[in-house]
């Protein structure tokens, strides 16, 4: 008796499949649709909390971070009128 061929079994077509990509295209629209697939560039501003213990004793120092796709980031710590820069990878 010669063996069995597997049957050819789609993934893409079964129902589990099209509900996961159901869930998938609403997780992409929540965040913004094609322009979050798309963005190449982003700017960031807040302030940063020193901590030390769990506590802070700071009001918080404002930063600004800029990213840009796919390897360019910059955060920018401001302190009493002078910018101090860390650059990333």
């Amino acid at each position: 008796m010669p063996p069995e061929k597997p049957s050819s079994v789609k993934l893409n077509d079964s129902e589990s499949a099209r509900q996961a990509r159901a869930l998938l295209d609403q997780a992409v629209a929540a965040l913004g649709g094609q322009p979050y697939l798309t963005f190449t560039n982003r700017a960031e501003s807040g302030r940063y909390y020193p901590l030390h213990h769990g506590h802070t004793e700071s009001t918080g120092i404002p930063y600004n971070y800029y990213l840009e796709y796919p390897d360019k980031d910059r955060f920018e710590v401001i302190h009493t009128k002078d910018i101090f820069s860390s650059r990333g990878r």
